[in-house]
């Protein structure tokens, strides 16, 4: 007979234990308010998020790897209990210690999920590195549709027009829009020989010679070069504190000129900017075209060399694709785009094109003839005066050594050690480096003087210098051009989680539906930027020849079809007219490329020729405020460089001499040749909101301060403008001042009461000065109807 103890052992051994029960939690009462409350925000179909490449609002997702390899099952209970080796989660606060172990039973009686996910949408959130079939569905990188052959740009406005009950504004005056499009086109106002022939014929005829006459004048180039200056911010100087001069820069800007006033197909423009060197070597004409490979920022005394080139390398990149294909993949350089389907491994795939690139300096700009001539004029001037050179290294060895030294010491080690070995034992990488830091040294010896003790040495050195200067050859004309470090292009991947990732060159998953670039090796280069060239310039690619069109359209309509013309990404607008688009871009390939073709259709089209007024405009305004259908004609200020230029047109002032080195303000030349210096900008033109030549601009901001009243009003250009048109003027007939102060001033004749407000008194001498300096502060002389 068992003892009241040991019945009483026996009884407790039969009693359950005080600890949680291992039944599965209720799914909607326990689970759900957790998952949904700390998990949803970063791992769910309908934040559209899937941080580490997790989703967790519904079955499948729970079982589907991340990016660790292990699905959110494997891993949940670890990281809620914030266990070693794994990501704790939350990332805040951790869970409480119900809820970890609501989700412990749970994970263990095998994540049942009772209720159909109501949360999750039709489409999967894109996991890291990922491009979804949803994503190349995106309308910017669809083929182009075929236009219709009886498609005009007319007819698919009034179409939108209809659609949403709008009437299209009154065709524009005459005088209005011959000066819209001599602006548009030139840049400059039409002269007044111009106005009165086209004013004696106004009709479509009339148009189109006036048209014709503009695209074939050389302002033409001179005024489209500054949209494509804009987009890749071009500047004559280095930019940063130092801001040096870059006295080469300007043939790039000619050769853009010269480009646009040709009418050198777009796709032919921008390969021979990524890869003239490599597509057509011995092209001496079309060599300053890779002036585009370096405009990028240069820090002279930046001791990070290797980080320096890699930032160069990473501003091509970005700025390629701002501008020939409207994505913004300077985003995914550190992580995935947040918004756009492009992965970080696209962006450093794309990049890897550019990491074969080398800054060679003194290219010869003249032919090889030349170039023998000016070589064998130095060999004989050098014979003539071996004694006075080798003097001259006598003295200079001990002031070159010690800036030799004094470069080197402001260097790493690393940099340090490179910049003492030969080139040649360098491996690509470490040669484009040592390149960009020996830039460093070349400056200590470019001012050597500063090396020299001072005293009678300094000043004998300095003598002789002098005088073997003054007689020594002048070299070779020389070019800001770029080249390939070598055939062979240097390893390049990017970090991601702490883990170095090798990539190879590769265009964004976004558009491989079009076959992969094929890279042809050259003797001399890597052929990565020759195959990248070819495929943005292919004719089906879907971005290079919208994005091109859709630019054309907004520096003459106001806006672009879309309107964010260097973003056709999901962040950036879609096209207001879709058809009429693509219209554009198939007009373009099917003129070869041709940009001028595209402008006349368009400038000549009645959509172009409105109003800038409409008689019922606030009806309009209501339903379409950013006349985004275009119920209206476009209407603008002036840009900076239109408001200095016409000044001095208007005076006789203007130099219209074309091309060649940049030239100071008080040369009156055009505006785009002087000088664009990032840190010391001209302080009118900086004032009208003129492009920084640090960003890629393509489009301007268009501010109202009173710095610019201030200038117009009390500044020497106006004053200076005002009394030669005046004097001028005084030339003509009293009775015909007015209209001649007009057409000079603003390109066009006085309108209505215009001409009876501005009547002159023969008793004011000044009266004639006052008119026209009044004239160019007016708004019919800032703003284009």
């Amino acid at each position: 007979m068992a003892t009241p103890l040991l019945w009483l052992a026996f009884s407790l051994l039969g009693q359950p234990e005080n600890k949680p029960s291992n039944r599965a939690p209720d799914f909607e009462r326990e689970v759900l308010p957790v998952l949904r409350d700390h998990c949803f925000k970063c791992h769910s179909h309908q934040a559209g998020k899937s941080k580490g490449g997790v989703v967790l609002d519904g079955p499948q997702g729970l079982r589907e790897p991340g990016e660790s390899g292990k699905s959110p099952v494997e891993v949940l209970v670890h990281a809620v209990r914030r266990k070693e080796g794994v990501a704790p989660m939350p990332p805040g606060n951790p869970l409480e210690g119900d809820q970890v172990e609501v989700l412990a039973r749970w994970v263990e009686a095998g994540t049942p999920w009772p209720l159909k996910p109501a949360a999750q949408s039709t489409t999967s959130p894109r996991k890291p590195g990922q491009v979804t079939e949803a994503d190349r569905k995106w309308w910017s990188v669809q083929p182009l549709a075929v236009p219709a052959k009886t498609a005009t740009i007319d007819q698919l406005v009034t179409q939108k027009l209809q659609a949403n009950q709008l009437l299209p504004a009154p065709a524009a005056e005459h005088p209005l829009w011959l000066r819209r499009v001599s602006y548009d086109l030139t840049g400059l106002p039409p002269e007044p020989r111009m106005v009165q022939a086209f004013l004696a014929n106004p009709g479509p005829a009339g148009r189109a010679q006036a048209v014709d006459s503009l695209l074939d004048s050389p302002a033409f180039g001179e005024k489209w070069a500054r949209l494509w200056l804009d987009l890749v911010r071009y500047a004559d100087s280095d930019g940063y504190r130092a801001d040096a001069f870059r006295p080469d820069a300007w043939r790039y800007r000619d050769w853009v000129v010269r480009a646009f006033n040709t009418d050198t197909p777009y796709d032919r423009f921008v390969r021979l900017q990524l890869a003239a060197d490599e597509l057509e070597p011995g092209n001496l004409a079309d060599a300053p075209a890779l002036g585009y490979l370096r405009l990028g920022i240069y820090e002279y005394n930046q001791r990070d060399a290797a980080g320096q080139w890699d930032t160069i390398l990473d501003e091509i990149t970005d700025v390629t694709g701002d501008v020939v294909l409207a994505l913004g993949i300077a985003c995914a350089r550190c992580h995935d785009h947040k918004f756009d389907p492009i992965p970080q491994r696209d962006y450093h795939s794309l990049r890897a094109y550019f990491t074969a690139l080398a800054w060679p300096e003194q290219v010869p700009a003249v032919a090889p003839d030349k170039v023998a001539e000016s070589t064998a004029a130095l060999g004989r001037w050098s014979s003539e005066n071996r004694e006075k050179l080798d003097r001259l290294a006598d003295m200079e060895k001990a002031a070159r050594k010690k800036a030799l030294d004094s470069a080197h010491e402001k260097f790493p080690p690393d940099i340090q050690k490179l910049l003492t070995t030969a080139p040649a034992d360098l491996s690509p990488r470490d040669r484009q480096v040592r390149d960009i830091a020996w830039r460093q040294v070349e400056y200590e010896f470019e001012h050597l003087e500063n090396h020299f003790p001072a005293g009678e040495t300094r000043e004998k050195w300095r003598n002789l210098k002098l005088e073997l200067d003054a007689a020594r050859p002048k070299p070779p004309a020389s070019m800001m051009v770029a080249a390939d470090v070598g055939p062979v292009a240097p390893p390049t991947g990017f970090s991601r989680r702490g883990q170095f990732q090798p990539v190879q060159p590769a265009v964004p998953g976004l558009l491989d539906r079009l076959p992969a670039p094929v890279i042809t090796p050259r003797s001399a280069s890597s052929g990565r930027r020759a195959a990248l060239a070819q495929w943005l310039t292919r004719p089906d690619h879907p971005l290079t020849a919208r994005v091109w069109a859709n630019r054309v359209w907004a520096a003459l309509l106001g806006t672009g079809l879309v309107a964010t013309t260097s973003d056709f990404g999901t962040l950036g607008d879609k096209p207001s007219h879709p058809e009429l688009l693509d219209l554009l871009a198939s007009r373009l390939t099917e003129n070869g490329w041709r940009t001028k073709p595209l402008i006349r259709e368009i400038v000549l089209s009645e959509t172009y020729g409105r109003s800038s007024s409409h008689p019922d405009e606030p009806s309009c305004k209501q339903k379409d405020p950013e006349n985004r259908l275009l119920w209206r004609g476009p209407f603008r200020r002036l840009t900076a460089e239109e408001i200095r230029d016409s000044m001095l047109a208007a005076g006789n002032l203007l130099d219209k001499t074309t091309g060649g080195p940049t030239a100071e303000a008080a040369k009156n030349r055009r505006s785009l040749y002087l000088p664009a210096r990032r840190n010391a900008r001209d302080q009118l033109l900086a004032s009208f909101d003129a492009a920084d030549g640090v960003l890629s601009t393509p489009q301007r901001q268009n501010t109202v301060t009173v710095i610019q009243t201030l200038l117009l009003a009390n500044g020497p250009l106006t004053s200076q403008a005002a009394k030669a048109l005046a004097q001028k003027t005084a030339r003509e007939d009293q009775h015909q001042q007015v209209q001649a102060l007009f057409l000079s001033a603003l390109g066009r004749p006085a309108l209505g009461a215009e001409q009876s407000a501005s009547r002159l008194s023969g008793s004011d001498p000044g009266a004639l000065q006052d008119l026209a300096s009044a004239l160019l502060q007016s708004n019919a002389f800032l703003y284009l109807d």
